[in-house]
């Protein structure tokens, strides 16, 4: 076994170790509370929103958050209309996703290359 080959075992552990780290410290299921347009972070995986107002919710690049999922909640019984888009990447082959009643909620799961509705 060459030195890369030890090399790339090193860097998965790593990646994994990473990865418990974030599970122990609820990195992973961050969630945060809106009311108007929002550009979410890497770590923002639960996303409650009450508008009051539509407004325009965009989610991560689809490249940055490979095999990770977002859930977009409406907290509120409201019927203001929510659009989801990506910074890079299409969302079930459109550019955008809404949301349009009351309590709805939209499960995203990113590939590598775009967001799939889950």
């Amino acid at each position: 076994m060459g030195e890369n080959w030890r090399l790339e075992v090193l860097r998965l552990l790593r990646e994994y170790s990473d990865a418990i780290n974030q599970a122990a410290d609820h990195r992973l299921s961050e969630f945060v509370a809106i009311t108007t347009t929002y550009t979410a972070g890497e770590n923002d995986h639960v996303i409650l929103c009450a508008p009051s107002a539509p407004f325009t919710l965009t989610i991560p690049a689809a490249s940055v958050m490979r095999n990770k999922r977002i859930v977009v909640k409406r907290s509120n019984n409201t019927t203001h209309t929510i659009t989801v888009q990506s910074t890079s990447g299409n969302i079930d082959d459109a550019a955008t996703s809404t949301l349009t009643t009351a309590h709805q909620a939209r499960e995203f799961f990113s590939d590598g290359a775009d967001w799939h509705l889950i």
